[in-house]
């Protein structure tokens, strides 16, 4: 189930979603709301998303900011994940990134991004959505691209 609103200068958006697993086993469920506001200088947002199952609980944080500078976006974010339950309590872990976007036109566009996943206890979280960096250990990455839209 999902919510959308759009306002002029505003955007919300919730979420929530639940697996059914085997009978007599506890469902997995997942819930999440963001908020933006655009002060046409800076736009500003966070997110926040529980999931959890059985014992197990993680709740994940994110606040971001873009910033338009003529043709270019500087955009910054930092996020925050907690567990907890089922022996979780430390696996926690946080994500910076910085990004610099340039239009090259109306559809097209060369950015950069570079981002540090610290990672404690046995929480193996990576960057890029690629595979995790060691437990407890960190990971950082640099990606430079160029998008299309057709």
């Amino acid at each position: 189930h999902a919510v959308i609103m759009a306002g002029h200068h505003v955007g919300a958006a919730a979420a929530y979603g639940r697996t059914r697993t085997t009978p007599g086993q506890p469902d997995y469920s997942t819930a999440n709301a963001g908020l933006s506001y655009d002060f046409q200088v800076v736009k500003l947002m966070g997110q926040v998303n529980t999931q959890s199952f059985a014992a197990r609980r993680q709740k994940t944080y994110l606040i971001g900011a873009i910033a338009p500078i003529g043709v270019s976006q500087v955009m910054i974010s930092y996020a925050r994940a907690d567990a907890s339950g089922g022996g979780t309590d430390a696996n926690d872990g946080s994500q910076f990134s910085v990004g610099y976007s340039y239009a090259l036109s109306k559809r097209s566009n060369v950015y950069a991004t570079a981002t540090r996943v610290t990672n404690k206890g046995a929480a193996a979280f990576g960057i890029f959505g690629a595979g995790g960096s060691s437990v407890g250990g960190s990971s950082q990455g640099v990606e430079v691209g160029m998008r299309h839209s057709f």
